[in-house]
């Protein structure tokens, strides 16, 4: 599906991915004319200015099968492909693509902490935080790779696991989640300073097995479950902390 994150209003048809898929890590990254999808069975890519279906863009160097829990973040050229779960193992590893070429992903860091999934990505053009429920928000930048460093502690967070985030250049938001039944909970960081999440306001309602797009000014959490399984998309303007709206409906 795609929607134009302006105006307001439901989602239409943009096309097919290769295989469908229900897989906690099957996400993407992007730079501003390529989206790449990426989990341990495939990675693709689309145009954006083009409708229709995915193309292949490589492999993952490390994860391969259901490829679940890897973090996707992006700085607009390259993207991180973090942690994941590679049977019978979760990883700590971090891996890089250059979204405009298409190849298998490359070593470019790893979890300094041995956090291994489930993570809650955000960026800046500059650094990739990776929030964990009931764990530590890590950072890296990208231009260096290497060990990842402490950026904040999530352990004074209810949630334990299926937060939505996303991210403006500067601030990112963690939505929704289980803590251990769900909840409707947004809280925010300023992603140049480190530190622990703050309140930002609520969804409209609790969500899990959710996830969250964004443009440079607004943020988008989508599907998932609320009571019952919702094709509802709500939005947040990154400026301004405050509850939820509701923006229109995804196709299915």
């Amino acid at each position: 599906d795609a929607f134009n994150t302006t105006t307001a209003g439901d989602a239409f048809d943009f096309g097919d991915a290769s295989a469908a898929r229900y897989n906690n890590g099957f996400g993407g990254c992007a730079s501003a004319t390529r989206g790449v999808i990426a989990d341990g069975t495939a990675t693709e890519y689309v145009i954006f200015s083009s409708s229709g279906g995915a193309n292949d863009f490589g492999d993952h160097r490390v994860v391969s099968g259901s490829g679940a829990a890897i973090g996707h973040a992006a700085d607009g050229v390259r993207g991180l492909l973090a942690g994941g779960y590679n049977a019978p193992l979760n990883l700590n590893t971090i891996d890089f693509i250059t979204i405009a070429t298409t190849g298998n992903s490359s070593s470019f860091g790893e979890f300094d902490d041995g956090s291994t999934g489930g993570y809650s990505p955000m960026a800046s053009p500059t650094r990739a935080v990776f929030a964990r429920g009931g764990q530590n928000l890590n950072f890296i930048n990208f231009t260096s790779g290497g060990k990842t460093q402490i950026f904040g502690d999530m352990r004074g967070d209810s949630r334990v696991s299926h937060i939505a985030s996303c991210s403006s250049s500067t601030r990112g938001i963690m939505a929704g989640g289980e803590a251990p039944s769900r909840v409707n909970t947004i809280t925010f960081i300023t992603l140049a300073t480190l530190g622990n999440g703050t309140d930002f306001g609520d969804l409209l309602a609790g969500r899990n097995d959710h996830d969250a797009v964004s443009s440079s000014t607004r943020g988008f959490i989508v599907a998932g479950n609320n009571g019952s399984i919702t094709n509802s998309i709500d939005f947040i303007t990154f400026s301004s902390a405050g509850n939820a709206q509701d923006f229109g409906d995804l196709t299915q």
